[in-house]
């Protein structure tokens, strides 16, 4: 099924709109976590700068400096006045996370907590692996401090990130769906309108003036407005020309024809023998009806519903049963009902109810059924026979002109696919159609005309 170009554009904007929200979160992301990381790293460096300061004041100061009770702590928690001692004492007192130190000097052994990284003075770096943020400062009696501290909250600080990222696409589809809903369907106004237009061209009367006037579209629309106004007027020409000559090509042969059959109606009379001639009578008879139909078929569509006459349907109906032939009259079984009007040409509508009743009575040697009926606002002309029936894929293509089923081509029936088409047409230009129905047997066909009423004929 084919979608909406409106959604279409919604959804690309939406997904234009979350993918530039997410690239933009992430960038933001990203240049927020580089600034907190340096940041970090400048404080952290603060801190193990202050931290060596007070290394090296515990260095250069003896225990006995300090007071009896500091003394006795420091001996009870930690034990000798070491380096590390010292390292594992300043460590209390720092309210960071975690915290760990170590002093290197070259060719000695390590004091303090091992695996931290190895790294120049003033240098610092993140472990995303031990989860730790070290940064490496010197020490005035020789020996480089590295304090390191844990990065679990940092590792926290990420996650948000991530979040802010998903966060970031979902609304930034939200938003721009949304927005491009409305700036879609405000930029797709021209074309609803060139649809709407479009739409008002009447098949059987094209016209270009239904794409003149109005506010001008975009240069692109405008060139596709202007193209299709073009083809328009072009269509109309062609069938103009068309009709045109159907009309006098019938015309043309209705007079020859017509003179012809008087013609040999003379020499019927005066022969003793007609037998040939009635043949080519009937023959000329048949041609003369084909050229009738042509007529009808070439002639214009305006809508006969506001031009027309009002038609009681069921009288009708029984008019053109009463024209039949007495044996035809005998297999055609009726329901009338009474009032059901329509507005159209009744010389049309005969010819139209002509060639159905005429189709059903040709194809079926059984008893043939004709109703009319109301259904809400239509009037229902139904035709219903016993024959060999229209197979479903066919049921549209018989109401093309000359389309005769595989069926009536195969059983020898004469016709020239021509009553069917000259069905549809009349039916069409009375704003109603024509169409087969599902039955078990032979075939039905619904004539669909707009009721007609006696307020309609009271309208100015």
């Amino acid at each position: 099924m084919a979608r909406k170009l409106v959604v279409q554009v919604v959804g690309a904007g939406a997904l234009a709109a979350a993918l530039g929200g997410a690239l933009a979160a992430w960038v933001s992301a990203m240049t927020a976590r580089s600034m907190v990381e340096r940041n970090e790293d400048a404080q952290l460096l603060r801190v193990a700068e202050e931290f060596a300061d007070e290394i090296d004041e515990e260095i250069a100061e003896p225990l006995s400096d300090d007071s009896e009770e500091e003394q006795r702590h420091f001996r009870q928690a930690h034990g000798e006045h070491t380096l590390a001692n010292i390292i594992e004492h300043e460590l209390e007192e720092l309210r960071y996370p975690g915290p760990r130190a170590v002093v290197r000097h070259p060719g000695r052994p390590d004091e303090g907590a091992a695996g931290l990284p190895k790294l120049s003075t003033g240098a610092c770096a993140l472990d995303e692996a031990a989860q730790l943020r070290a940064c490496a400062v010197s020490l005035r009696e020789g020996g480089v401090l590295t304090l390191a501290i844990s990065t679990q909250q940092a590792s926290s600080r990420n996650e948000l990130f991530q979040v802010g990222i998903v966060v970031g696409a979902v609304v930034g589809g939200l938003l721009g769906g949304l927005a491009s809903f409305f700036l879609g369907r405000w930029i797709l106004l021209p074309l609803s309108d060139l649809r709407g237009r479009v739409r008002r061209v009447q098949p059987e009367q094209p016209s270009a003036a239904v794409f003149q006037g109005g506010e001008p579209y975009p240069e692109e629309l405008e060139e596709l407005r202007q193209a299709t106004s073009d083809l328009v007027a072009r269509l109309h020409e062609a069938l103009l020309q068309a009709q045109s000559f159907a009309t006098h090509a019938a015309h043309e042969l209705r007079t020859p024809l017509t003179a012809l059959s008087g013609e040999l109606e003379l020499l019927i009379e005066n022969s003793a023998n007609g037998t040939e001639l009635l043949r080519m009578k009937d023959q000329l008879g048949r041609l003369t009806t084909l050229i009738q139909r042509l007529l009808v078929l070439a002639s214009s569509a305006s809508s006969m519903t506001q031009h027309g006459e009002t038609i009681d349907s069921g009288d009708l109906v029984m008019s053109v049963v009463a024209g039949l032939t007495a044996e035809e009259r005998a297999r055609v079984h009726t329901e009338a009902a009474e009032d059901l009007f329509v507005r159209g040409d009744e010389q049309l509508l005969r010819v139209l109810l002509n060639n159905a009743l005429g189709n059903a009575l040709k194809f079926s040697t059984a008893e043939v059924r004709v109703s009319t009926r109301r259904t809400h606002n239509q009037v229902w002309i139904e035709i219903e026979d016993r024959g060999p029936g229209i197979p479903t894929d066919e049921r549209a293509r018989v109401f093309s002109p000359f389309y005769r089923t595989q069926s009536a081509r195969g059983g020898g029936i004469p016709g020239h696919g021509i009553g069917l088409a000259l069905i549809a047409h009349v039916a069409r230009i009375h704003s109603g159609e024509a169409r087969f129905l599902d039955v078990d047997m032979g075939s039905r066909l619904r004539i669909q005309l707009p009721l007609w009423t006696s307020m309609q004929d009271n309208v100015p």
